[in-house]
């Protein structure tokens, strides 16, 4: 079974070709995640680099596959010039689980976002001639089921790009923003968002809070009213793979499935989530528990729960980040919750690389920083896989509803529109 994700159709025309040669099928990552792949014998995964990372829908998506450890596993990343982490960031993932991953490489492709910086995707093509020969090179180890890991080591490039100011940066770059004079709320891009981020209000688009960067609007728009960087998009500039139409990426959105015959298994929420909620009041901790309270940059715990983790709990006056005795200060008070999303995700990979500690939320924001439980809630959604991340309960329901809308807006009918006011 060959597994993608593609936004603008590369990931998806390699793993075609790679299926067409090995006689596999082809199915896309949200549907691979509601059926049970346990009695498939290979699993290939192809799937783009973005910022020198797996896109965060991968990210996201890619633990929950159900597969056999035994399986020949191998993964392809497609990218501009460099893949960076992405591979490397998989194998990882599937250590961890007790799966090995056989085989891994990169083919270079256009680069969707070259718009972004000025530049035409479409003056890319070349790059399908340049690298044929070492697709059919991955087509022949895949068939022969050889053993190599290529570009799949430790990146300097994906472990800047995990800082969270340069994160926060290159998202930033790759964020469509749109140009309601130039939107006619067609629905193009709502149907061609891979992750159900994008829904027509008043008959213009709107771009939600959790988007992956695959440019797939960008790139698919008529109107070309979705722009990068305050740029405008130039008709001749929007790309996508050559084989690869509007029709088919709308058929590979509504279906979820190319060719597969296994059957969905029911949307169920992981089950590695701990159902234990942050009480409403902390008054002490066992060894192992941690703090997690709102603070400013500054560290001037002067209020609120920051106030009680630096008379309680260990928090250092004059540090506003990270762990500090029993207690980690997240700041919230320097801006929207675009600042302080870079945080949130920096304690979530804290929070997964210390599984010996546990992590109580507290409703941080919500206080004197003066956010709502709605708008801060869903920046914990990565921490939906993490046993030691304990939310409040209201925090936890507004993550479960966004999960299941998640899962549920990979098999939307192309036709439909839908209310994501989460």
């Amino acid at each position: 079974m060959i597994i993608y994700f593609s936004g603008t159709g590369n990931s998806l025309a390699i793993s075609q070709q790679i299926a067409e040669a090995t006689g596999d099928s082809v199915m896309s990552l949200a549907q691979a995640v509601r059926t049970d792949l346990t009695s498939e014998q290979t699993i290939g995964l192809v799937y783009p680099s973005y910022d020198f990372n797996a896109p965060k829908a991968v990210r996201r998506l890619l633990p929950m596959l159900k597969i056999n450890p035994q399986a020949y596993l191998f993964i392809i990343i497609t990218c501009g010039a460099q893949a960076g982490m992405s591979s490397h960031w998989a194998v990882q993932m599937f250590k961890k689980q007790g799966i090995a991953v056989a085989y891994t490489h990169k083919i270079r492709v256009p680069d969707c976002s070259a718009l972004a910086f000025s530049r035409n995707p479409n003056e890319q093509i070349w790059k399908f001639d340049k690298y044929a020969h070492r697709l059919r090179q991955i087509i022949s180890d895949i068939q022969q089921k050889k053993h190599a890991h290529h570009y799949s080591g430790w990146s300097i490039g994906g472990w800047l790009m995990q800082m969270p100011k340069l994160e926060a940066w290159a998202y930033k770059q790759l964020l469509p923003h749109v140009n309601a004079e130039k939107c006619i709320g067609c629905g193009t891009c709502e149907k061609v968002c891979p992750i159900g981020n994008i829904h027509i209000v008043d008959k213009v688009a709107v771009v939600g809070a959790d988007c992956t960067n695959c440019l797939s609007c960008v790139h698919f728009c008529p109107h070309q009213a979705l722009e990068l960087s305050g740029k405008l998009t130039q008709k001749d500039h929007q790309y996508h793979h050559p084989q690869i139409r509007l029709k088919d990426i709308l058929q590979a959105r509504k279906t979820g499935n190319q060719t597969a015959e296994a059957q969905p298994t029911p949307s169920a929420a992981p089950k590695t989530k701990s159902k234990r909620y942050t009480p409403y009041k902390i008054t002490q901790l066992q060894e192992n528990e941690i703090f997690v309270f709102g603070s400013n940059l500054e560290g001037m715990h002067g209020g609120g729960a920051a106030r009680y983790a630096y008379e309680h709990f260990g928090a250092v006056w004059g540090q506003g980040v990270g762990l500090q005795g029993q207690s980690y200060a997240i700041p919230t008070m320097h801006g929207g919750t675009e600042t302080i999303k870079p945080y949130v995700d920096e304690f979530i990979r804290f929070a997964k690389a210390h599984e010996e500690l546990t992590f109580l939320v507290t409703r941080i924001g919500c206080g004197i920083a003066g956010f709502t439980v709605k708008q801060i809630a869903p920046l914990f959604y990565h921490a939906i896989d993490a046993e030691n991340i304990i939310l409040p309960k209201d925090f936890d329901d507004i993550v479960q509803d966004i999960h299941n809308r998640f899962i549920e807006s990979f098999d939307h009918d192309a036709d439909r529109s839908y209310d994501r006011s989460f």
